[in-house]
């Protein structure tokens, strides 16, 4: 799971979001605490601390068309959600979004039904 953690961090490191060691501290909190980033659901949300190599505001989705399991299979999850909070408010403020999105009754079925970028994007943003 490490590896698909970090390779959904990717496009953060491409558009210079992230520095690669903002992606070594997910793999290494992964590694040290086991799956607590899996928030439920089969949604994990891989990030780390501002500090840790943040340069600008950014998230990706990974959706994953077989479940991955987190370490020795404890938990499995269908969707990778990178984050990458400039300051404890954004990263507040992205979780609560995200979590009163996932508690609506089939927004998470629907996110994994999507078949391609533009649809994400218009998923995503339909309600702005």
């Amino acid at each position: 799971m490490e590896a698909g953690g970090a390779y959904s961090t990717v496009p953060l490191l491409e558009d210079y979001s992230v520095e690669k060691n903002y992606i070594d501290q997910i793999i290494h909190l992964t590694e040290s605490n086991g799956p607590y980033m899996v928030i439920g659901s089969g949604v994990m949300l891989t990030h780390a601390a501002p500090r840790d190599g943040v340069n600008n505001l950014g998230a990706t989705f990974f959706l994953l068309d077989k479940p991955l399991p987190v370490m020795t299979n404890q938990k499995m999850v269908h969707v990778i959600i990178g984050l990458a909070p400039i300051d404890y408010e954004k990263h507040l403020s992205f979780i609560s979004d995200l979590m009163t999105q996932l508690q609506q009754k089939d927004w998470l079925t629907n996110l994994y039904h999507l078949n391609n970028k533009r649809d994400l994007f218009r998923y995503l943003y339909k309600d702005n």
